[in-house]
């Protein structure tokens, strides 16, 4: 892993920033918002002649929880904006209970960091951010619903991660770091459903995508590196694509059923996600499917029986 962080380096290790013309930065923001002809926008709300408002709408949909109203490379979690734009959690309508959403790492010393609320709640919080750099923000009571937010320094051409972040945790990290790289990726994985691994009888490849556009991170001494293609660098560094096993039923039988929580499942006849699974644990088969979209059953994790 030291290896390919080493090569992840390269010469790019003692680079030195040029500055760029405003024409420049304008071409490298139209690149980013474009995306791999995803045909990405930067949605946001002027407020007055300076200040924009970024939204996230908090849902219950799988992978984009918190959905930023734009696709970037897949996820709907993901912001990119400007020193001093504003951030909005709207838990509102598309979400059927209330949710919390702390800052989980941002940019060492960012103004106004950590972000922290005291409970979950329903209606709106916002936060406006400063420091260029990488945040992340988690629901604490679904911590597998994440959004993320670059600030992006308006006098470089790439994406800028910041020189370090600090996680809730209390620990700071280099952006070029293999911590930071796994982070980052966990992120593109988690928020967008097309990056989730699948298993299959006779097993089969995962090959996650990233954004492919350029940003710029440091190593441990404070040297800029400059990552051309974070798609590209990431499937390299990650060796990806990856083969993945053949699904195996376990080789022992069971007495009666097991019933699965496939929670993320989506089906016919309903606007919200979720199924329970009924598997036989005598020859470890599906048997039974439950949806109710009578009720638009909504992660099944929040049935209870009475």
């Amino acid at each position: 892993m030291l290896v390919g962080l080493t090569l992840l380096l390269g010469e790019a290790r003692r680079r030195r920033r040029r500055p760029s013309s405003r024409a420049a930065i304008a071409a490298s923001a139209a690149g980013v918002l474009v995306l791999a002809s995803a045909g990405v926008s930067v949605a946001g709300e002027t407020v007055g002649t300076a200040s924009v408002v970024h939204t996230f709408q908090l849902t219950d949909n799988p992978g984009n929880w918190f959905d930023s109203g734009a696709d970037i490379a897949g996820t709907r979690s993901l912001v990119v904006a400007e020193p001093g734009d504003t951030i909005r959690f709207d838990v509102g309508t598309r979400t059927n209970t209330v949710h919390s959403t702390p800052s989980l790492l941002w940019p060492t010393g960012a103004t106004g960091m950590p972000f922290h609320q005291p409970e979950a709640y329903r209606g709106q919080e916002e936060l406006q951010l400063t420091t260029p750099g990488l945040y992340v923000f988690i629901c604490t009571l679904h911590p597998f619903m994440l959004a993320a937010v670059i600030v992006d320094d308006p006098a470089t051409p790439e994406l800028d991660l910041g020189r370090t972040v600090t996680l809730v945790s209390g620990v700071t990290i280099p952006t070029v770091s293999d911590l930071a790289f796994r982070l980052l990726r966990a992120f593109f994985v988690i928020t967008n459903p097309s990056n989730y691994q699948v298993f299959t009888r006779t097993g089969s490849s995962w090959d996650p995508v990233y954004p492919a556009v350029p940003v710029l991170a440091y190593d441990q001494f404070g040297n800029p590196v400059s990552v051309p293609d974070l798609n590209a660098a990431f499937q390299s560094y990650f060796h990806e694509p990856v083969a993945l096993p053949p699904a195996i039923p376990p080789t022992g039988r069971g007495v009666g059923q097991v019933w699965v929580d496939t929670q993320y499942e989506q089906t016919a006849h309903k606007t919200k996600p979720g199924t329970a699974t009924a598997v036989e644990t005598a020859d470890w088969s599906v048997s039974r499917k439950v949806a109710l979209p009578s009720v638009n059953m909504n992660n099944p994790h929040n049935m209870w029986t009475n």
